[in-house]
């Protein structure tokens, strides 16, 4: 080897020993020869949080990512191997659901440290024992795999990484999820070195609502990146050194991947598990009945909008269900999702909020429910004490189902829109997607309400009359019940 390979190999080894991004692509290229890494956006959030972690500027981590996404080679095999690098003397256990697993990602990370270029990059770290799920560093540094399905008593480490502590196949096994949060805790978190300097990193991907990552996040008061495979709303990430990346709402992860039509495809296949695994965002037992990808969105409203509110009245002050808003607009045959106000208060409080944003908003016309007495008392206070004489009544008798599944061909025919970024929309897909079992449905209520009543209040703000409204679409239906499956239209 000449002087100026030699001298290339040192300037190489300098810069992936700075930068982690650098040496995740390295370690990609050096473990498996002949491929090509795919960069994408999510990689480099990734490489900047586990920088993070490396520079000590964040302790606590979980990542919650569809499969293939590359985060199990991030950190479990580069992360610990780079950090053995700059603290030679650091003590590593990785976790992960089979010993199989495990050991798999410990043989990565010891081939990466016994390459010549980490050697030229981390010369004060040097492998001294070493076994397929063991290595230590001269300097008593180690990575430790460990399984969930085992112990690890008498062992101790300065960071603990928790990567899919539950296998795939188990997705719905509640009983198995507790059981791994509470090995998490009672095996892997009380065997640290130092509790007040503990560097805890648990990844994955969601499966189910009470799943071991949600309870594990919970207890331990993580801070949780999830990044689905679609985006479902407008969200910027940090990629470091002062860039960001926005994931626009409907962008598909990684098109070199996993491109959307094949995500259609495993949507169709997987039915609710879709939500937990590809778009961490699991759903409630039962739920799933709904795509919320169906809404159409928009950047920006027309300017001849006719506004309209639509309200859902709760009497719950100190709790309970909520007094729901949904802001409309109407133009050109569209409905446009404006806002959602969501408040717990009681009656005279409700009045007085409904009476302030009907004075901000000044809709053309409104619609709250009355079929109880709190709502009935809110719209008698509102038009005799306060003089509105635009606000219609509702006294639905059909059930929320029902009165719901009428409005869905609306929105899966595109002519509800909701903005591609918005305060609101968490929220409200949260309902939206795990209807009918969610904990709260009173945003859809309002936004049912309105749909249901939208072309009897057009004609009274004197608006033109929509071509589609509910009753002259095809019915929506739902059929059986493991999945709720939509027997589209008859």
């Amino acid at each position: 080897m000449t002087s100026k390979s030699n001298n290339e190999q040192a300037q190489f080894a300098l810069l992936i020993a700075a930068d982690f991004l650098l040496f995740v692509e390295w370690s990609f290229a050096y473990l498996y020869p002949g491929q090509t890494l795919a960069m994408n956006w999510h990689i480099e959030v990734l490489a900047e949080l586990a920088r993070q972690i490396v520079d000590r500027e964040r302790r606590h981590l979980m990542v919650a990512l569809p499969p293939r996404s590359l985060k199990s080679f991030i950190f479990s095999v580069c992360l610990p191997a780079y950090l053995l690098g700059r603290y030679p003397g650091m003590r590593i256990m990785c976790a992960s659901y089979g010993a199989e697993l495990a050991r798999q990602h410990s043989v990565d990370c010891r081939k990466v440290m016994m390459a010549e270029m980490y050697a030229l990059a981390f010369p004060e770290t040097k492998i001294s024992k070493s076994t397929e799920l063991y290595f230590e560093t001269s300097a008593n540094g180690s990575r430790r795999a460990v399984s969930a399905e085992g112990g690890v008593t008498g062992l101790g480490g300065d960071l603990v990484i928790g990567d899919d502590l539950v296998n795939a196949n188990d997705a719905n096994n509640v009983k198995l999820h507790q059981e791994r949060k509470d090995w998490f805790f009672n095996s892997l978190v009380t065997r640290m070195n130092l509790a007040n300097e503990n560097i805890a990193v648990v990844i994955g991907q969601r499966f189910h609502i009470e799943d071991a990552m949600a309870k594990i996040a919970r207890d331990f008061e993580m801070e949780v990146l999830a990044i689905p495979a679609i985006a479902q709303e407008d969200r910027k990430f940090d990629l470091g050194g002062g860039r960001s990346y926005t994931f626009k709402a409907d962008e598909v992860l990684h098109e070199a991947l996993l491109n959307r039509e094949e995500l259609k495809a495993r949507r169709r296949a997987m039915g609710p598990a879709f939500n937990a695994q590809y778009l961490q965002d699991p759903l409630p037992d039962g739920g799933g009945a709904l795509d919320f990808s169906m809404h159409k969105r928009y950047e920006k409203l027309p300017e001849n909008l006719l506004i309209f509110q639509s309200w859902d009245v709760a009497r719950t002050p100190g709790g309970g269900d909520y007094t729901a808003g949904a802001k409309f607009g109407y133009a050109d045959d569209k409905y446009y999702l404006i806002d959602i106000y969501r408040v717990q208060l009681d009656v005279t409080q409700v009045v007085r909020f409904i009476k302030h944003k009907m004075i901000a908003d000044n809709p053309a016309w409104s619609i709250i429910e009355t079929s109880d007495g709190s709502g009935d008392a809110v719209h008698r206070i509102l038009t005799r004490e306060h003089g509105f004489n635009n606000i219609e009544r509702s006294s639905p008798t059909k059930s929320k189902e029902d009165r719901f599944y009428q409005i869905v061909p609306l929105i899966e025919a595109g002519d509800v829109l909701i903005p591609t970024s918005a305060a609101f929309l968490t929220v409200y897909r949260n309902e939206y997607v795990a209807f009918p079992n969610s904990e709260h449905d009173d945003q859809l209520d309002a936004v049912s309400q309105f749909l249901r009543n939208a072309p009897y209040l057009i004609r009274k703000a004197g608006g033109v009359q929509p071509k589609s409204h509910f009753n002259n679409l095809p019915e929506f239906r739902l059929v059986g019940y493991r999945p709720r499956l939509k027997d589209r239209y008859r």
